[in-house]
């Protein structure tokens, strides 16, 4: 683990993202977004924006973890830590149709394949005006919002939905534009 007085400066930690909010003003990095900067060809002080990527953070983790092995004693830290009431799914119970569908999988049958109408039903009940807590957050809202230097987090706080619902409604925008 890094010591942390090896930590750079926050003045000179972000630079990289200046730069790229700069080149990218529809497309901007704001705190807590749930996005970070990848240098593409691993060095941290090449800051030119051919060399700068937007990458969700979860993803740049996974990219620099490749080869990483947990030891023993972290894997059973992370054991002890989601067991019990710390589990997820902890006093929750598989439905009967879940229930049915693992013991399918368990047995090496498949299920029959959904048609298409049906798939659109389900996204327009998940996803549309018909849902119960549907709300409409305008993209270009979102854009002025990100440029105003507000985060996604506090976005979805703003509109009172989940940082998801921000991304999914910011990133069917961009695909419009």
């Amino acid at each position: 683990m890094k010591n942390k007085s090896s930590k750079k400066p926050h003045s000179q930690s972000y630079v990289y993202q200046e730069i790229w909010n700069k080149n990218n003003p529809d497309d901007i990095i704001t705190k807590g977004d749930g996005f970070v900067i990848h240098h593409k060809d691993g060095d941290g002080t090449n800051n030119a924006i051919e060399n700068l990527e937007k990458m969700l953070t979860a993803d740049h983790i996974r990219l620099h973890m490749v080869g990483y092995k947990h030891t023993e004693k972290t894997k059973q830290r992370i054991s002890e830590s989601q067991s019990g009431e710390e589990n997820h799914f902890y006093g929750k119970k598989h439905s009967k149709e879940t229930r049915e569908k693992i013991s399918l999988a368990k047995t090496g049958k498949t299920i029959a394949p959904r048609s298409e109408e049906a798939k659109m039903k389900d996204r327009e009940v998940k996803l549309g005006p018909k849902h119960p807590r549907y709300v409409d957050v305008p993209g270009e809202d979102i854009r002025s919002m990100k440029l105003q230097g507000m985060s996604m987090q506090d976005i979805a706080d703003h509109f009172g939905v989940s940082l998801a619902t921000i991304y999914a409604k910011w990133k069917s925008y961009k695909e419009k534009r």
